[in-house]
């Protein structure tokens, strides 16, 4: 019996994509990293580092896309949902300190 072949163009490159868009998160990242510590460390060179955050972040916003079966079953997991929970939270509590400082700042 013959194996059934991919009936549409995306699902013969869905192979690919899964491999690039791990690629694509990982140097994503890195360029976001990159960018906050070149921001954040050169005021000359705040256009370049806005760049590099930029081209990160739409690489992250491209891998997030490509790989979207496999986040959405990562987030759908129970290790997922405890790790998303956790992400929150952190998230919260830094808001909450960021506007406390932005308060005793504007008030000292």
């Amino acid at each position: 019996m013959a194996e059934a072949q991919p009936r549409g163009w995306f699902e013969r490159i869905r192979p690919q994509l899964v491999y690039y868009s791990a690629i694509a998160a990982a140097l994503g990242v890195l360029a976001l990293i990159a960018g906050g510590v070149i921001y954040l460390i050169s005021p000359d060179l705040r256009q370049a580092a806005s760049i590099l955050l930029t081209v990160g972040a739409i690489l992250v916003v491209l891998a997030i896309i490509a790989g979207f079966p496999q986040v959405r079953d990562a987030f759908v997991a129970r290790r997922g949902r405890y790790g998303l929970n956790a992400m929150v939270m952190i998230a919260a509590f830094t808001t909450i300190l960021v506007i406390l400082n932005v308060i005793s700042v504007r008030n000292h």
